[in-house]
């Protein structure tokens, strides 16, 4: 690798090591229990990587080494930076959803919650796959999607069969 990456790399990784705080407010919506969720359930980060980084490996045709690297990567971002993104991003969906579906905890909103958090989460890996490595975001996205379908996929079973939306904060 060189020096030129290296340093993408490590900067990435030190700026999202500034942003991996929970978020504490006054005000909730659906997606501060997506991002709950997440973290209730990191240990399912390492079968994520894995997982993705097999995938990149098969879909991508590359080494398993330089796939496990750029689900690493992407994956550490996901954690702290975009998965932020995705929960501040979901106040401007119900800023204007809400009117129309009365209110902001409802099925329709937690389902669309999970969905767009989901789709931001690919995108967002993505871009910073194309970033530094370079690939097309088209080319990276269906192995970013098989990765994080199992941590979207415990998210929605947590909240929707265990009484994950119940919970106090």
């Amino acid at each position: 690798m060189n020096m030129k990456l290296n340093l993408k790399i490590f900067s990435l990784l030190l700026v999202s090591f500034f942003f991996a705080q929970r978020c504490y407010a006054d005000v909730i919506w659906p997606a501060i229990y997506v991002l709950d969720s997440y973290y209730r359930f990191w240990y399912l980060a390492i079968l994520t990587v894995v997982v993705e980084a097999i995938a990149i490996s098969k879909i991508v045709k590359i080494n398993g080494k330089k796939a496990f690297l750029i689900s690493l990567v992407a994956n550490a971002f996901s954690a702290t930076i975009a998965l932020y993104i995705c929960t501040f991003s979901m106040i401007g969906w119900h800023f204007i959803v809400d009117n129309f579906t009365r209110g902001t905890f409802n099925t329709f909103n937690e389902v669309a919650t999970i969905i767009i958090m989901f789709i931001l989460s690919v995108l967002l890996e993505g871009l910073v796959v194309k970033f530094i490595w370079k690939y097309k975001i088209k080319e990276i996205a269906i192995s970013l999607s098989i990765g994080n379908l199992i941590s979207y996929s415990v998210i929605a079973v947590d909240l929707f069969i265990f009484g994950g939306w119940g919970r106090q904060f």
